[in-house]
């Protein structure tokens, strides 16, 4: 539906309110004639009809007045002024029109900008039924008589307050339960809410710039703050709601179920929140909640700056002006900030003693920790002590076709934000000293925050797969409705797999790295399947098939074994000389019979040869000048060497 504004005389004439007439493209322009025969028309239907289709809305979309919030945003391209993403005053979803078969959002369009407003924020609209489209008599606009109004935070506060206390119906008790049960399936592990807090900074960051954050723990509080930008109302509202899916249509997110907040109230019963014109609290033990069993972590009570505790205000005031969303935590039992077994202090200097936390966090630069006033932790992450691989991978079509079928049927463990998914991210990192890589020991799978889940790899491994809420491990059922019950997470853990041989060989292509460190990283997939249980001979068989994956032969020779054992060795073999023009000469301690193979930078077998270690010669002479590797067998002995042939 798009408006075109009344001529500048006619406004004048309103004294300067904006009058609006509907313009249905071409076929359905109104001059002024038309106008008036319509407009006589309508006159003689008198207002019984217009008053029931106003009626049949309110009832449609469960309102009781013409209030509504929209999303103002500019096209400057088409000169075109969008009011979108249309919701009640308490910001529930406003459906479509009635009888639409498309169900298509209500999307409305006019000319030129709406003046007294700015793009891109949400304002309280007034609308009215057009009456002139006859295709569709609940058709709205917004009524200009009435100009659009900021949201005041206030206002907002206490219409998310009013509309949840007020609910008389049994989802006022089902909300408590549920948000009881949620606590506690999410919070399996205590450092679950930390992950969602951090989550909850990287996803709004500022013109891309990014997110610093900070953790206080103090006297009687937990004091988190980041220089993520300032929450609008929708992150207001999904903050007070029960599974808004605020995020759902950002891919970029990390946070995806639109229920992690919840996490903060399992310990805590006043959680004060502070960002921009907002100054609002949970509070289990606020005076104005006076029904029995209320879900207080979905009201939100207005607390005004001047009434928050100076422990709070103190380090509030202090606090750099970049940070623009500083939250309050206050125990039940203060005590637990500081002793006991799950104490926060032991808490946060744990999950915070590695910088490799935030390695995937795409959006966060530093994570500091002040306790009692004293910095205990400062993540950032080193680029000289780190090495760090991001590869993409586009989704097939047809996968991608039934991940939406599934969202779209709904009840699905697949995040809404997965919609129209058409690229993967997979990241690897390991410990780099020099030209040597370093292997890790009990690598924890990543989902951009760690699980708890290791799969037998010595190195790091970042995914857009699933995982569970509590980030024990990674969801291992997330069936797709298709014949051969394909398997999300599987599925991306293939893709992984491709892409863990590509980062190998290109390690080995860079010459940056020792051969050795490159092949120290190769898991032993045997025992992969052992720790994990998951079906890895699916999801990395590719690596394993030469012709399918020419480095792999490199990588895991000809009996599938991967250099680890190698690596971890000492040198029992001598090669020289190196680098060779001709002759290759292998020596040991003791005169035995091994088998010596060449491997180009390729993974391509260039020769073979069964050699006494007594200074038995590798003819090399036929070899192409360049880098090579020289696998050295003997029974279960394994050592390589790089080499150099002139």
């Amino acid at each position: 539906m798009r408006f075109e504004l009344e001529s500048r005389e006619r406004r004048e004439s309103l004294d300067n309110m904006f009058m609006l007439r509907p313009v249905y493209s071409s076929l359905y322009l109104l001059n002024a004639e038309k106008m008036r025969v319509f407009s006589q028309k309508r006159a003689e239907q008198g207002k019984k009809e217009h008053s029931s289709a106003e009626k049949e809305l309110f009832e449609y979309w469960g309102v009781s007045d013409c209030n509504f919030i929209g999303y103002y945003h500019y096209d400057h391209e088409n000169e075109i002024s969008i009011v979108d993403d249309i919701r009640k005053p308490n910001f529930a979803k406003i459906p479509y029109y009635p009888n639409d078969a498309q169900k298509k959002p209500i999307s409305l369009h006019y000319k030129g900008e709406i003046k007294g407003i700015i793009s891109e924020n949400y304002y309280l609209f007034n609308w009215r039924l057009s009456g002139n489209n006859p295709y569709n008599p609940h058709e709205i606009y917004i009524d200009f008589h009435f100009q659009p109004q900021p949201i005041r935070p206030q206002w907002f506060i206490d219409q998310l307050f009013a509309d949840r206390y007020n609910d008389k119906s049994k989802n006022f008790e089902s909300s408590a339960n549920f948000l009881d049960t949620l606590n506690k399936q999410l919070s399996a592990k205590e450092s679950t809410f930390i992950y969602e807090l951090l989550q909850n900074a990287n996803d709004y960051p500022v013109n891309g710039v990014p997110v610093d954050v900070e953790f206080h723990i103090t006297d009687k509080y937990l004091v988190f703050m980041h220089s993520g930008d300032y929450f609008n109302v929708r992150n207001i509202s999904g903050i007070c709601g029960i599974n808004e899916k605020e995020k759902a249509a950002n891919i970029k997110t990390i946070g995806y179920k639109g229920i992690g907040f919840k996490t903060v109230f399992l310990n805590n019963h006043y959680v004060y929140i502070k960002t921009g014109d907002y100054s609002f609290r949970f509070d289990k033990k606020a005076s104005k909640i006076k029904r029995l069993e209320a879900p207080w972590p979905i009201l939100p009570v207005w607390t005004p700056e001047d009434e928050v505790e100076p422990e709070i205000a103190s380090i509030f005031n202090a606090a750099n002006k970049k940070y623009r969303v500083k939250i309050a935590l206050r125990p039940d039992n203060p005590a637990i900030l500081h002793t006991g077994r799950k104490n926060y202090e032991a808490l946060f200097r744990d999950v915070f003693d590695d910088s490799n936390l935030i390695l995937f966090i795409p959006n966060i630069r530093s994570v500091k920790v002040y306790i009692n006033g004293i910095l205990e932790r400062d993540c950032v992450i080193d680029e000289a002590k780190w090495l760090v691989s991001d590869y993409e991978e586009n989704i097939n079509e047809d996968f991608q076709a039934l991940v939406n079928k599934d969202i779209d049927i709904g009840k699905s463990r697949i995040p809404e934000k997965y919609k129209d998914f058409e690229r993967t991210k997979i990241s690897f990192a390991c410990r780099k000293d020099g030209r040597k890589l370093l292997p890790i020991e009990n690598a924890n799978l990543y989902c951009y925050l760690p699980t708890s889940a290791t799969w037998g790899f010595s190195f790091l491994m970042n995914t857009d797969m699933i995982p569970k809420g509590d980030r024990d491990d990674i969801e291992r059922e997330v069936y797709l409705k298709d014949e051969d019950e394909t398997n999300f997470n599987l599925e991306l853990a293939r893709i992984a797999g491709e892409k863990f041989f590509s980062w190998i060989k290109d390690l080995m292509d860079s010459g940056e790295y020792d051969y050795d460190s490159i092949f120290a990283l190769v898991p032993d997939f045997n025992k992969c399947k052992k720790t994990q249980g998951y079906k890895y001979d699916d999801l990395f068989v590719t690596g394993k098939n030469r012709e399918a994956q020419p480095d792999a032969a490199l990588l895991l020779g000809d009996k599938g074994s991967t250099g680890v054992e190698a690596a971890q060795q000492k040198v029992c073999y001598q090669v020289s000389p190196n680098p060779v023009e001709g002759n290759l000469y292998i020596y040991s301690p003791d005169d035995k019979m091994v088998t010596a193979t060449l491997w180009n930078q390729a993974g391509r077998l260039c020769l073979e040869s069964e050699v006494m270690t007594n200074g038995g010669a590798v003819d090399c002479s036929a070899c192409t000048p360049g880098t090579y590797l020289l696998t050295v067998v003997c029974g279960q002995e394994r050592e390589s060497h790089k080499v150099i042939i002139k």
